[in-house]
């Protein structure tokens, strides 16, 4: 044996867990003996030959193969040695979820894998995947037909699909139903956190970008502080494809933004205006 193990022989019944899950580099997962019945009962209830119970399968090859060799168990690493198995089984029905498979995918790191399970206390980390991951390829997969809406670093997104905060940070949660990703299956609902997003049109590009403005208005600005706070905005990497596009109001034009509609002078109209008051009296005075 690898480990220098002497294997005793035993017979029995036997519940194995294997997987053929492409994400499990090790397919024989964990077992256990169990007596649940005779041989009868894994084809009749309560011996009436009328009430079928579960229809024997054949064992699959994948499985099979496994004779005759040492297999270590995914989950507390135990080596075994299967010397034969009988070709048709019973399939465990309605058995109940035993692991679960979380797989993450981060857009600068190498992904990692994670198998929990209540047949062990710690979650696994599976070190080395069996199959090669690519970020960027995954990511398009699970957009789907919104796929042309990420640049490489962000998701272009309409403004009525965002929130206020979602503005202001350019990052937004994005939930997923069901998401199937090719020769992987199908993965429970998930939340992507911290989508990187930016505008999707010169027009919304425009109307972000003086969003942005009005809200950064939160003291008094002389001109070159406004004009440095614009430019800010204007260069803000999320802007970068429209950027041509994106034109800012001078800061009397800004002031004038902030009338209400009963014309009264908000907090942020004096925040801009009073500053172009005060250097127009000192130009005077000159």
């Amino acid at each position: 044996a690898e480990e220098e193990t002497v294997f005793m022989p035993e017979t029995g019944t036997y519940r194995i867990w294997f997987t053929e899950d492409p994400l499990i580099p090790n397919k024989f997962i964990t077992f256990k003996p169990v007596f649940d019945g005779s041989i009868r009962s894994d084809v009749f209830t309560n011996g009436n030959a009328k009430e079928k119970k579960n229809e024997l399968v054949n064992l699959p090859d994948w499985i099979q193969q496994c004779t005759g060799k040492e297999v270590r168990a995914l989950g507390d690493g135990k080596i075994i040695k299967i010397y034969s198995m009988e070709a048709t089984v019973r399939r465990v029905p309605n058995h109940s979820k035993n692991f679960d498979v979380i797989l993450e995918i981060p857009q600068f790191l190498q992904p990692s894998l994670k198998i929990k399970s209540s047949t062990w206390e710690e979650p696994l980390d599976v070190k080395s995947l069996p199959i090669n991951i690519e970020f960027d390829a995954i990511w398009r997969s699970l957009l789907g037909d919104d796929q042309h809406q990420w640049t490489g670093n962000h998701f272009q997104i309409p403004m009525d699909q965002i929130t206020d905060s979602e503005k202001k940070l350019f990052r937004k949660d994005m939930p997923l139903t069901s998401p199937m990703l090719e020769h992987l299956g199908t993965f429970s609902d998930t939340v992507v956190l911290d989508v990187p997003i930016a505008p999707i049109s010169p027009e919304e590009a425009n109307l972000w970008a003086n969003f942005l403005l009005h809200q950064r208005i939160q003291q008094y600005m002389n001109p070159q502080e406004y004009n440095q706070l614009s430019d800010e905005i204007v260069s803000r990497d999320e802007f970068g494809y429209f950027q041509d596009s994106v034109s800012l109001p001078g800061q009397h034009q800004m002031s004038q933004s902030f009338f209400g509609k009963d014309s009264s002078k908000s907090k942020q109209y004096w925040y801009l205006q009073a500053p172009l008051d005060l250097t127009l009296q000192e130009e005077a005075h000159e």
